[in-house]
Parts: structure tokens; C-alpha cells; sequence
């Protein structure tokens, strides 16, 4: 490459004494011809019925800016003077979504355009839609009612999802209806308790009844004993609730923190994270408060308070209410502190060296080569969605034993990360006690005691070289997922593009993985886990061994 550059260079001194003629072809054969254009022409079309779908919004990004048609009654469209080459396309229709995610908001296509590519048919598939009613206490509608509708995961439940997918609301006849629902298996569920405020202060003047916080269809009061609902695409379903009253209680008490923190806020209590019922009565100066109406069941009872800087520090307690409970005192810490040990097993065969800095504690920047940094990061997802997220953000100057702070009771997902040479090193191993938690949970329980999190780093990275088998100008995206992450996480998959004339060479830790290629005219989306897993069978196989090179010869897979 050396002597190339050098060549150029010395070229590039003896152009001045060509002779004026030589000069002035040059020149001309340097004008740039101008770009090929092509008329681009496509229909959208509903991916169930085939039957074509009008006034869908298609955009292309041209160099004079964005180009925005409607397609017509028989849904087709036509952009004239496209470039030769990968251009973007964008198309958006109420109602409709691309692949089977549920993506509603504008996707791009990505067309190679050229004399045999100039036409772009769409594929849409259209919402499912959730309707019902609830009627409550003597048969009479209930209004206001919340009803929250979830995915399910691949493990059975939609506790990983942190929040829910569709709410929608019961009118005053107490009907409701939830649309943009893409196809597979959900949980619904019914909120009512904060209706009780509303309208049971005429009905039960004692206050010792009222409608259940949370129910899922189509009776249980916990997620476990909830029914999954199967929706197609298209498909309208009706679902009812019938809720009775039940006895309900008193609760109160104080809430309190340490001294490192301030700003209490009100408690209430949640389910995801959203509050089923909120607090009646709360003194900021003293912390008291008084929940008057709760109804007969177990809830999780959200505490939290602030730092200086603001940062939230969030507390849950679970309460199994059966009974009045007066006088409760509650305190809301940081959270427990794990230590973290590293035992780092590097071949000492390659030289890692970056460029890295960081402020210390006294204002002063410091810079180093990166070899200072913890050699590994954590973050902690909560599975119980009420928790937060914990990251260890460590910086330097560290030793081989970290601490992990601000954790509480509940169950994580940890995800580890080789440090400041994430491309380099990788966790091989990750324990707390007798759990494997590069595939298990991290239980913290609520006595909030744990042993130490031990971890092994390795710099023995694989290499995979990717060629991929596609026509010439096929330009596509590659997803590589390890089995692990396709059964837990598929937010960790690495996604990038191709074109058929490449190769991509990638630093990877040693496992088992599956990879999907698709060429940009394939109608999926490739970051839903549902579409890529009625591929697996053609996804190409692969393990990668510790410190060695594997070549890998990747097929297209048709979606057609």
C-alpha cells in the first residue's frame, strides 16, 4: 500500500511538465457525465389479502429534498428521475405496519436502482384490533377503567416488557377499543383502582369495598394466572370484564430516607412501573401518608427519593393486604453495594492501546492508553419492571475488585462488556454464588445480602470472515445472533450492512451463532425476533473458537 501511495505522489510531481495538450484531455476526460436516472415504479398492497391499498404515503430523500406521493385507488405510485444506485424509500399508512413487529412508524426501503431494478412492490400488514366492555358493580358499566394489553415474550410472559405496549380507556358505557396491534400472543389486563376514589365515595360510605386494582383476563388477579389471547393480522376480538367489589382497607404510615438523600416523593401503588392507585393523603414535611381504600390483594408499594444532583433512587416493598396496617415506617437507601472481582486471563500475544481520558474526583483530567479502565462493565436490567436499571460506570483508577452499587430487591438480566476494549476482550465467566449469569438471573433478595460477583476476562477474541454469496450490485443487512441472546436478548445482536463484493471481518467472543443475511428488497424487519425465527432453518450455523479465524460463506435467505 506504501509504494502505491508512493507512486501517486511522484506522478502527481511530473504532471506539471506534460505537455498543454496531454493537460486539456485530462481534463476533459476528468468531466463528470451526468447521473443515469430512472422512473421507479411500485404498488402497496395489504400482505393478507393482496388487495391493493390506496393513499398509502411513500417518500424518497432526493437530492433536491424529500419526494412524497399517495398511492392511487389501485395502490401504485411512481417517482421519476431516480439516480442509478441504493436510494431510500419510506412508506407509512395508518392502520398498517411492515413485517410482523408491529413497526408503525415510517420504515425505510432500500432499492439498488439500476436498468433491471426499478420496481418496488410493498407488502403491508394490517392492525389486529382488541374491543370490548366492563361492567361493574349490579351489571352498570364501568368509566374510566384502564386496559392495557401486552406482548408476550418468548418465554411465556410480558414481564420483560417494561411498560405496555396499548392502553386504552372505557367510555361512559363502558366500552373501549385498542387498534395497531401487530400479530402474535398477548396478556390483557384491567386497571380500575383508581376509580374507587371516583365512584364508591356514594356507594360504600365506609369505605370498606372497592373494585380490584388489577385484573387479567379474564379473572385472575396475578399475571401468572392470566389467559394469553392469540390475534391475527386483521383480526377483530371482542374481550368483557365483569368486576365485583371486595373488601378493602386502610393503609398508612411514614416514609423516611437517609441522609444522603432528599426530596421523598409521594409512595403509590404500581404494576410495571404505572400506578394502580395513588396515595389519598401525604405530608412532604413529615413523610406521613394514608392510602384509605385498598382493596384484598398483594401489590408492590413504590418508595423513592432524590440526591442533590436529582437522581432518582426508586424503593419497592411488596405487601400482601388483608387487613387495616396503621402506622408503617419506611426508609428509602441506596441499596445494597456487591463487589465485583476480576480475574483477567490475557495471552499476553496482542498489544491493546486506545486513547482515553477522564476527570477525577479533584477536577483534573487525566489520559492514559486505556489500560487504567476496569476491564469489564455491567449493566442490570430489572425483570421486575418496577426496578431500575443499574450500569457500573466504573472509571479509573481501579484494582480487580470493583463494587456494584445501588441495587434492590428483584430479579436482573446482567449484560457484561469487555470494558474500554470491548472488541478485544470479552467475559468468558460471570458467578454470583451458584448462578451463571451470563445465562441465569441475579436474584437480590430482600434481606438485600449477596456474595460477590466473580468474573473471568479473556483477550482470546475469534475472528469471522464473512463473504457473502449474492448476485453482483445486492446490497443487504447481516444479523449475527448467538443462541444465547436469540432465547434472551435480542437487543444484543450485532446488524450491519453489506454489499455482495465485501467482506466483513469481525472480532467476536467464542460461541454458537446463527447469521441472517437479507438483500434490501427483502419485505422484513430485522429487528423483530417473530420474523427472523421463521428463518432460523436458513440462517447459516457457525462456532467460533477462542483465538482462532473462521470463513464463513453466508447465502442469502428469501423472504419470498
Amino acid at each position: 500500500m506504501r509504494r502505491c501511495f508512493g507512486s501517486l505522489v511522484v506522478l502527481a510531481a511530473f504532471i506539471p511538465q506534460l505537455p498543454a495538450l496531454a493537460i486539456k484531455s485530462s481534463a476533459e476526460e476528468a468531466q463528470p457525465t451526468q447521473a443515469q436516472t430512472y422512473k421507479v415504479e411500485g404498488t402497496v398492497v395489504n400482505a393478507i389479502t393482496g388487495l391493493p391499498i390506496p393513499r398509502t404515503l411513500v417518500q424518497w430523500n432526493s437530492q433536491a429534498g424529500q419526494m412524497a406521493v399517495l398511492s392511487g385507488p389501485g395502490g401504485e405510485f411512481a417517482f421519476a428521475g431516480v439516480p442509478a444506485g441504493r436510494t431510500q424509500f419510506m412508506v407509512h399508512k395508518p392502520g398498517y405496519f411492515q413485517g410482523r413487529g408491529g413497526n408503525f412508524n415510517p420504515r425505510s426501503i432500500l432499492l439498488n436502482v439500476g436498468p433491471d431494478s426499478t420496481r418496488l412492490d410493498i407488502k403491508l400488514t394490517p392492525e389486529a384490533v382488541v374491543f370490548g366492555h366492563v361492567l361493574g358493580k349490579d351489571g352498570e358499566p364501568v368509566e374510566g377503567a384502564t386496559v392495557r394489553i401486552e406482548k408476550v415474550d418468548a418465554a411465556g410472559s410480558s414481564r420483560y416488557r417494561s411498560a405496555p405496549q396499548r392502553n386504552g380507556r372505557t367510555d361512559e358505557n363502558g366500552n373501549f377499543r385498542i387498534s395497531d396491534l401487530p400479530p402474535g400472543q398477548y396478556v390483557v389486563a384491567l386497571q380500575a383502582g383508581n376509580l374507587n376514589r371516583r365512584i364508591l365515595g356514594s356507594q360504600s360510605a365506609n369505605g370498606s369495598e372497592a373494585y380490584p386494582a388489577i385484573v387479567y383476563y379474564p379473572s385472575a388477579d396475578e399475571e401468572a394466572g392470566a389467559e394469553p389471547v392469540n390475534l391475527v393480522a386483521g383480526q377483530h376480538l371482542e374481550i368483557n370484564f365483569s368486576i365485583t367489589l371486595r373488601p378493602a382497607y386502610k393503609i398508612a404510615g411514614t416514609v423516611s430516607a437517609t441522609q444522603d438523600l432528599q426530596q421523598v416523593a409521594p409512595p403509590f401503588f404500581a404494576d410495571r412501573g404505572q400506578a394502580l392507585f395513588t396515595v389519598d393523603e401525604f405530608d412532604q414535611q413529615t413523610g406521613a401518608f394514608a392510602f384509605r381504600t385498598v382493596p384484598t390483594g398483594t401489590y408492590t408499594l413504590r418508595l423513592s427519593a432524590a440526591d442533590e444532583a436529582g437522581n432518582p433512587v426508586i424503593l419497592h416493598r411488596r405487601m400482601n393486604v388483608h387487613k387495616d396496617v396503621i402506622g408503617l415506617r419506611l426508609s428509602v437507601s441506596r441499596g445494597i453495594a456487591v463487589p465485583v472481582r476480576v480475574r483477567k486471563e490475557f495471552t499476553g500475544r496482542n498489544t491493546y492501546y486506545g486513547n482515553c481520558s477522564y476527570n477525577s474526583a479533584d477536577g483534573k483530567t487525566h489520559t492514559s492508553d486505556c489500560s487504567d479502565f476496569p476491564p469489564l462493565q455491567l449493566s442490570l436490567d430489572p425483570i421486575d419492571s418496577f426496578n431500575v436499571q443499574v450500569q457500573s460506570n466504573w472509571m479509573p483508577p481501579v484494582g480487580d475488585t470493583l463494587l456494584l452499587r445501588g441495587l434492590q430487591p428483584g430479579r436482573y438480566k446482567v449484560h457484561a462488556t469487555g470494558g474500554s476494549f470491548a472488541n478485544a476482550t470479552y467475559v468468558s465467566s460471570l458467578r454470583c454464588g451458584g448462578a451463571d449469569l451470563l445465562r441465569d438471573e441475579l436474584l437480590v433478595p430482600e434481606n438485600g445480602q449477596l456474595p460477590a460477583i466473580e468474573a473471568v476476562v479473556r483477550d482470546d477474541m475469534a475472528t469471522i470472515h464473512l463473504l457473502m454469496n449474492a448476485d453482483k450490485n445486492t446490497y443487504g443487512t447481516v444479523v449475527i445472533v448467538s443462541d444465547q441472546e436469540l432465547q434472551q436478548d435480542m437487543g444484543q445482536a450485532r446488524r450491519m450492512s453489506f454489499s455482495a463484493d465485501s467482506m466483513l471481518n469481525l472480532p467476536m467472543p467464542p460461541g454458537d451463532y446463527k447469521i441472517f443475511a437479507f438483500a434490501d428488497s427483502a419485505n422484513i424487519d430485522i429487528n423483530d425476533p417473530e420474523e427472523l425465527s421463521l428463518y432460523m432453518k436458513k440462517a447459516a450455523a457457525v462456532t467460533l473458537s477462542p483465538g482462532k479465524i473462521s470463513n464463513v460463506v453466508v447465502d442469502l435467505i428469501r423472504t419470498e
